[in-house]
């Protein structure tokens, strides 16, 4: 099951993925802002992913972890890139200069993010977010400021069931419009922290395939076997 932890990165990673996670045809159109996402998760368990997220249909991640070498050491080493354009979903493979274009339906990028919980598209409004994190069990405890961002700070302690601390969070809300900035969550399990820029400038060769790289089909590179793109939250 979920943890109460991990349901909080919604407000990290799903006010940019659900729209393109195939749940965006069933809710109300929301203007997608432009933002850039940068987690750090410390712990049993290390990586960084940084989402940037220029639309719905716009959208690149990059994880770097160690897990990822022993999850697909045939090609990502510790790195792994999605680029979703469109209705392509496109994974790099930086060793051997490949673009390999993932499945109708497969959107892989989407698919890393799900296990972490998400808000759909028409949840963006700051009103659902406020009750999303008081329905985690979280208050308003004060203000902090975070760079040149005024904010309200909600904080919130989950106990288990069993009487012992599953973790403490943090998040940032600005003021000027109630979207994060900033999250961090600290537990047993490992700790994260998460900051989010709002309507970047981005570069478009970010959601284009580098120069040099050869387009194949995934099932030439991975087939239905072993070695295929893990989807989080099921067994290798």
């Amino acid at each position: 099951m979920r943890s109460k932890q991990a349901g909080l990165l919604a407000l990290v990673v799903g006010l940019a993925t659900t729209a393109w996670a195939g749940t965006a045809a069933k809710a109300p159109a929301v203007a997608i802002k432009p933002v850039k996402i940068i987690q750090k998760m410390t712990g049993p368990q290390t990586a960084t992913t940084t989402m940037y997220v220029a639309g719905k249909d716009k959208v690149r991640v990059e994880v770097q972890s160690p897990m990822l070498s022993k999850q697909m050491p045939m090609m990502t080493g510790d790195k792994m890139v999605i680029i979703v354009n469109g209705s392509e979903s496109i994974m790099l493979n930086d060793k051997e200069k490949q673009a390999i274009k993932l499945p109708p339906g497969q959107n892989l990028a989407a698919m890393m993010m799900q296990q972490m919980g998400t808000l759909t598209p028409d949840q963006l409004d700051p009103k659902v977010i406020k009750q999303k994190l008081e329905a985690e069990g979280m208050k308003k405890t004060g203000t902090a400021k975070v760079g040149k961002e005024q904010c309200d700070l909600y904080s919130g302690s989950k106990v288990g069931k069993d009487g012992k601390p599953q973790g403490d969070s943090k998040v940032f809300l600005r003021q000027r419009d109630q979207l994060p900035v900033k999250v961090e969550i600290k537990s047993p399990r490992g700790n994260v922290d998460a900051t989010m820029e709002w309507e970047p400038k981005f570069d478009a060769a970010l959601f284009k395939v580098p120069a040099g790289y050869k387009t194949v089909d995934a099932a030439a590179i991975f087939g239905k076997g072993k070695g295929a793109p893990p989807q989080p939250g099921k067994p290798q």
